[in-house]
């Protein structure tokens, strides 16, 4: 079971892939990138996740200040 030129392409033996060294090397390499672009993406994700959320109760703290000013102002009115 041998690749032809430079190991670029694998060869086919009853149905089993073979790879040369150097092939291989290179598949390992570049499934090691993507894994590590799939973990960095991962992680700016989460990152991104935590400021959404940290965001959303800020969000609803000021929304809850407004509606309680907003009660108040209108007892104000109403005592009028």
């Amino acid at each position: 079971m041998s690749t032809s030129g430079k190991g670029k392409t694998p060869a086919s033996t009853s149905g089993v892939e073979a790879y040369s060294k150097e092939a291989l090397g290179e598949e390992i390499r570049r499934f090691t990138q993507t894994n590590m672009q799939l973990a960095q993406d991962k992680q700016n994700s989460d990152a991104a996740r935590v400021v959404a959320e940290a965001n959303k109760n800020r969000l609803i703290s000021e929304k809850n200040a407004l509606v309680a000013k907003c009660e108040e102002l209108r007892r104000k009115i109403v005592a009028l």
